[in-house]
């Protein structure tokens, strides 16, 4: 070392850029992560407004009966349960990805400055729209048959999301 400072110096930025670079490239694998995690949390809460909607379409058929139309709202009811119930549970090393409005930075360069931001949006029963949705009340079928395009609506509204996790 004490014959070449300066290659001595050279080689010691080499070793830090390689170690930032080696570093952000784990990051850039833990947002990855992030994206997959959310986005399978956002497939089971789609799945979930499908059977509502599905759901929805069968209580607007003038046939069932009041006992019908409580079996069906009971399951609409735990769908929207288990839709909130994925919102509030689903983490990423300790940070729920769903269950609330936020953003996420992620070093991914050696440098500072060299981040990408993950958007994070809370998504629930209440933001899709879907709070107090009820297909038993003394609503009419039409009122139930705009109930269906709002569910149409929501799943919109999350596809659109989930477009904001793809990296």
């Amino acid at each position: 070392a004490k014959d070449d400072a300066a290659g001595q110096a050279i080689a010691n930025r080499f070793t830090s850029n390689i170690k930032g670079l080696t570093q952000a490239a784990r990051n850039a694998n833990d947002g990855i992560s992030v994206a997959q995690t959310t986005e399978g949390a956002l497939s089971e809460i789609n799945n979930n407004l499908q059977r509502i909607r599905e759901l929805t379409v069968q209580a607007t058929t003038g046939t069932n009966s009041d006992s019908d139309l409580d079996s069906i709202q009971d399951e609409i009811k735990s769908r929207l349960d288990e839709i909130d119930r994925v919102s509030g549970q689903t983490q990423f090393n300790g940070v729920n990805v769903l269950a609330k409005d936020g953003s996420m930075k992620i070093q991914v360069g050696a440098n500072d400055g060299e981040t990408i931001t993950i958007d994070l949006k809370k998504i629930d029963s209440d933001t899709l729209g879907l709070n107090g949705f009820n297909v038993n009340g003394k609503g009419t079928i039409t009122n139930k048959a705009a109930t269906v395009s709002d569910l149409t609506s929501a799943g919109a509204k999350l596809n659109t999301t989930t477009g904001l996790y793809d990296l």
